[in-house]
Order: C-alpha cells, then sequence, then structure tokens
C-alpha cells in the first residue's frame, strides 16, 4: 500500500510539474506575441522598409523569386522586413490576409490577393516600389537600397 502511494504522489508531481512547465511556456509565448503584437509599428519605428511578397505553392514564377530573395534577405539583415504573404489556398490566404493587416499594407494585399509573384517595398507606410513576375535581382537591391536611402 505504502509502495502504491509513493508511485501516485510520484506521478501527481510529475503530473503537476508538466503543467507547470506547460504554463510557463504558454505565458512567454504570450508575451512574445504582445512584444510583436504591431510588427508595422515595430518596422516604422525603426524605420526599416518592408519587402512585401505575394506568392503560391503552384506559382512556377515564385519558384524562381524565392531563391532570390532569400539571397537578398541573407545580405540585408535585420535592415529590412521581408514579409510573406502566402495565397496556395483558403487557408493561408486569410493567414495572409491578417498578416497583412498587421503590417498595414492591406490595401496592397487585396489590390493583389490573385496575383503571385508580386513584391513591393514600403518605407513608412508609402509603397514605393511594385513589380510582378521579377526575379532579377539587380532590380530588388537597387530599389531596397533606394529605400534604405543608400
Amino acid at each position: 500500500m505504502k509502495a502504491m502511494m509513493n508511485k501516485f504522489l510520484l506521478l501527481t508531481m510529475l503530473v503537476v510539474g508538466i503543467v507547470v512547465s506547460v504554463a510557463a511556456q504558454d505565458g512567454m509565448m504570450k508575451d512574445d506575441k504582445m512584444k510583436s503584437e504591431d510588427p508595422m509599428a515595430d518596422a516604422m519605428m525603426a524605420k526599416r522598409p518592408i519587402v512585401a511578397v505575394i506568392r503560391a505553392d503552384w506559382c512556377p514564377a515564385c519558384k524562381k523569386l524565392e531563391p532570390v530573395l532569400m539571397d537578398i534577405a541573407k545580405n540585408y539583415g535585420e535592415k529590412v522586413e521581408f514579409v510573406y504573404l502566402d495565397i496556395t489556398d483558403a487557408k493561408t490566404t486569410a493567414e495572409a490576409e491578417m498578416t497583412a493587416k498587421r503590417y498595414g499594407i492591406s490595401k496592397f494585399f487585396d489590390e493583389n490577393r490573385k496575383k503571385s509573384s508580386m513584391v513591393a517595398i514600403f518605407k513608412e507606410k508609402k509603397r514605393l516600389f511594385t513589380t510582378h513576375y521579377n526575379a532579377d535581382p539587380k532590380v530588388f537591391t537597387t530599389e531596397i537600397d533606394k529605400a534604405l536611402g543608400m
């Protein structure tokens, strides 16, 4: 009986430990969400340009564009915010709509939600550049440099 009681206590302590750990992780996630609740405001405060990309898994032009943008993103580091708006299906499009809203680029998304491989650069809520079906890295670096004032 005593051994069974010890096992019960041990199991109870283990369950309580798991619950406390999950609650702590949930609290940390909520803190992270609260910190980045308004990414557009963070980007605006930092004066970082936003490169918004409307893409889809089924788009051949997107498959050419994405590696170009990944290389560019590596080169610009924290100077530029890249925002990917996925229109592959209804679920990802709904998520993209919420993301566009958070970044203050809903108008751009609404106007182009049916156009994959669309890229725009924003700075301080102004659209500075838009291109469609373009994977030329020189075009992007030139326009990003302009947005950065380089």
